[in-house]
């Protein structure tokens, strides 16, 4: 019954749209994948919920390469690639603030672009040609939940506002103020191995009608994985991103694309490079892109390998030893009770590999008083 509901819903969805005659605007943007601040902090287009160290920057350019980002169709049999394909390059910034924020700006430039006639739009005599700018996104991050610090769970919370800087006439720009707040959870182990990032999100777009379809608020999602350190400091990346229409339905409108990266660093530099292929929809999923990058995005060192950096860890040349006993400091607690008897030997030993009275002070009253664990009668 529910399949058969989602099913009606998405074909009476095609239907509506399908009775529109051409007309409409080119004012929405062609391309809703951003390789966001911070690479080799984040995921490609994904948040993490890392953030910079207090007061360290990042800087990072890309330039990209897609393929049919654009196909609209009008009253039926009417369809044209509009953007058919097209090149740019977009400048990324970030820096680290009061510890758990991170400021991140994007910039976009397309430097080339071509495509089929604007005839859904009921323009058929003209195309869309040439370099324009894109808008301007400044995207404010904070960290909730220290990941280093609740057992590999993190949690982060952002917003991501889009200025009309960019050109209407191009598929560059809503022409509007653009607001998406998002939420990212991720999860990592200890001691190195994938991170496995969400990404949600709420888009508050302009309305825009082009030929039939109706662009309107979405809700963005992406699932994404980095594999760090794969062949020395090689690591693989993967994503799978899109957005759903939330006003009104077209099935056009629900990109899926999946990308896929490598990144290798050079100490606080990071090069990149990823493709990817559109799974669905007309607007907004390339059947095609390459993207490749270069940035310097700092990372702070980790001297004892325990997971915690060494900018958080309280004994950064001593790994903590990750008993449930004050594991966020950094540092080893070797006798967790203070009860002179070694964790290790303090009571029958446990599913930990430590002694069952790690926690619980002997009481040193001349019965058994080496074994760890209190005699109260």
């Amino acid at each position: 019954m529910l399949v058969a509901w989602v099913a009606g819903v998405w074909l009476a969805g095609a239907g509506v749209a399908g009775a529109r005659p051409p007309g409409g605007t080119t004012a929405f943007r062609a391309d809703e994948l951003r390789v966001v601040p911070a690479p080799g902090s984040n995921l490609l287009n994904l948040q993490s919920t890392d953030t910079l160290p207090t007061g360290w920057p990042s800087f990072a350019s890309v330039v990209s390469f897609t393929r049919n980002a654009v196909t609209l169709t009008a009253d039926g049999p009417v369809e044209s690639t509009v953007v058919r394909s097209r090149a740019g390059v977009t400048l990324l910034a970030a820096v680290g603030l009061l510890e758990r924020m991170e400021i991140g700006l994007t910039l976009p430039f397309t430097l080339a672009t071509d495509g089929e006639p604007l005839t859904p739009l009921g323009r058929p005599d003209d195309v869309v040609a040439g370099s324009a700018m894109g808008d301007l996104s400044a995207t404010a991050k904070v960290r909730v939940f220290d990941p280093q610090l609740t057992g590999g769970v993190g949690l982060a919370l952002g917003l991501t506002l889009a200025l009309p800087t960019g050109d209407e006439r191009t598929f560059d720009s809503y022409g509007a103020l653009v607001a998406r707040p998002f939420a990212v959870v991720d999860w990592r182990p200890r001691r190195g191995g994938p991170v496995v990032a969400c990404e949600v999100g709420y888009a508050f777009l302009p309305r825009a009608v082009a030929g039939d379809v109706v662009i309107d608020d979405a809700l963005s999602w992406g699932v994404g994985v980095r594999f760090p350190e794969v062949v020395g400091d090689l690591s693989v990346l993967t994503t799978l991103s899109g957005r759903f229409p939330v006003v009104e339905w077209s099935a056009a409108l629900v990109p899926v694309e999946a990308d896929l990266g490598l990144e290798l660093r050079f100490g606080p530099f990071v090069a990149f490079a990823a493709a990817g292929v559109g799974l669905h929809g007309d607007v907004g999923a390339p059947a095609l892109r390459f993207l490749a990058g270069f940035g310097y995005t700092p990372v702070p060192r980790d001297d004892d390998g325990d997971g915690l950096d060494d900018t958080r860890d309280g004994c950064p040349n001593e790994a903590e030893d990750f008993d449930g006993f004050e594991d966020g400091d950094g540092c080893p607690d070797p006798d967790n009770d203070a009860d002179g008897v070694p964790d290790a030997r303090d009571g029958a030993v446990d599913g930990s590999g430590l002694g069952r009275c790690r926690d619980v002070p002997e009481d040193v009253d001349g019965v058994d008083d080496d074994d760890g664990c209190p005699e109260h009668d």
